[in-house]
């Protein structure tokens, strides 16, 4: 009896953590009510009776908005982890199939297959046992009957409007250094002190001038220079500054690690580059083979998984 106890109130507490995220994103009570088909009465008293369970207060509410307290947003990323680890698991299940065979052909920015598409692969792999994986790394959208190519990755949409792009991840580039470097330079503490310091660059020998467009609120800033050294590969301008030899700007979906590890730090946090957005295309579901379904699903489950570690503040 008192298991069957802690199964209904693990339940009921699962219902209303659920109920929460749909307000939280819906940003209104009557809205979120709408959508779930509930009533409000029911809605709310729901709200209540997990902010009484937790001893605390998740929201603020006022007549035409609903606000998240400090610790209601730590609550709700926890909460939107959790549903996500709980969808995969259940989607996992559903779709385990150790008979599922064939070639996924698939093209990935450069720099990201390492840090981002590796990990899906293996665990796809895992319980795809079969299927065949065939990776091209290109800045640009193949073609998807020449290039016999079944999903394309890139941060930039297609112009060609027969496709379908789906939003998968969005991130910024950020200012870097090692402190090797940071240890025997002038401070950095606004964008303007960039004039001072070497500067490590992506680009092209056919473009000698770099631009860096930074914003913090409403005021932005443009760093237009020649770089001290430049390559176009972002690996090699990270490991460039994790030698020392200046500032760098990069993906931070590639920093995470080298700065976790002390290898490189995070330059003027509040000042940010512009949001990028990964994007997978493809040129319909009539034309998405069961394998690429497959793979697009886990590649959103394990994205939205790891957002947090992906995309540094």
């Amino acid at each position: 009896m008192k298991d069957i106890f802690h199964i209904w109130y693990n339940l009921m507490h699962y219902n209303a953590m659920a109920i929460f995220v749909h307000v939280v994103q819906a940003k209104s009570f009557t809205k979120a009510a709408k959508e779930l088909s509930l009533p409000l009465s029911t809605l709310s008293r729901k709200i209540t009776e997990l902010e009484k369970s937790l001893e605390t207060k998740l929201l603020t509410r006022t007549t035409r908005s609903v606000e998240l307290t400090d610790i209601g947003k730590i609550y709700y990323r926890h909460c939107q982890e959790g549903f996500a680890l709980f969808n995969f698991a259940n989607q996992t299940l559903r779709q385990h199939r150790s008979t599922e065979q064939g070639q996924l052909h698939i093209s990935v920015p450069p720099n990201l297959a390492e840090p981002l598409f590796l990990p899906v692969i293996k665990i796809f792999q895992n319980q795809y046992k079969q299927a065949q994986v065939n990776v091209s790394i290109s800045e640009r959208l193949l073609n998807f009957n020449d290039d016999n190519l079944d999903l394309s990755f890139r941060v930039a949409p297609p112009d060609n409007d027969n496709h379908i792009v789906v939003s998968l991840l969005k991130y910024r580039h950020i200012l870097v250094a090692a402190p090797s470097y940071l240890a025997t330079k002038s401070s950095i503490k606004q964008p303007s002190d960039l004039k001072k310091h070497s500067l490590i660059g992506f680009g092209f020998h056919n473009k000698p001038e770099l631009t860096w467009r930074l914003k913090n609120n409403q005021n932005t800033y443009e760093h237009s220079f020649s770089p001290n050294f430049s390559i176009n590969d972002y690996m090699g301008v990270l490991e460039a500054a994790k030698l020392g030899m200046g500032i760098a700007e990069a993906p931070s979906i590639l920093c995470s690690e080298k700065i976790d590890a002390g290898d490189l730090v995070k330059l003027l946090p509040s000042w940010r580059f512009p949001e990028i957005t990964l994007f997978a295309v493809h040129q319909g579901p009539q034309s998405l083979s069961r394998l690429a379904r497959l793979f697009l699903n886990l590649c959103k489950d394990q994205f939205q998984i790891r957002r947090h570690e992906l995309t540094i503040k």
